[in-house]
C-alpha cells in the first residue's frame, strides 16, 4: 500500500517470512536468515527428497547433503558466509527440483 502527501511518499510492505513452503512441501525459515536456516519437508507417497544443495548467486554450491526417505527434516549454517543472496534447492528422487531463493543479512 502506498499513501502521497505533497512531498512525502510512503509505503507499507511485510520485509521477512516466517517461512516459505514450495508445492512438494520444503518449508525454510527464517528467510530472511542470520545464520542459521530451518527445513523441513514432506513428500508424495514413494516420493523423497534426496538431497538440499546451497548456491550463491555466483553459483558457487556452498552446502550439499543427501537424505535417506525417512528423513524430514535439516539445519544449515551460515555462519561462515557472508551477507547475501542464495539458493536453496531440493532434489527429488523422481529428478523433479524445487528453489527457494534465502537472503542472509
Amino acid at each position: 500500500m502506498a499513501t502521497a502527501n505533497k512531498n512525502l511518499i510512503t509505503t507499507q510492505s511485510e520485509l521477512g517470512t516466517d517461512g516459505l513452503i514450495t508445492e512438494r512441501g520444503i518449508k525454510a525459515y527464517p528467510n530472511p536468515l542470520k545464520e542459521t536456516l530451518n527445513v523441513s519437508w514432506g513428500s508424495p507417497d514413494k516420493i523423497f527428497l534426496k538431497s538440499l544443495d546451497v548456491y550463491s548467486v555466483g553459483g558457487n554450491r556452498v552446502f550439499s547433503m543427501s537424505y535417506k526417505p525417512d528423513e524430514r527434516q535439516a539445519t544449515i549454517t551460515f555462519q561462515q558466509l557472508p551477507p547475501g543472496t542464495y539458493l536453496l534447492v531440493g532434489r527429488y528422487s523422481d529428478s523433479k527440483t524445487e528453489t527457494i531463493k534465502l537472503i542472509k543479512y
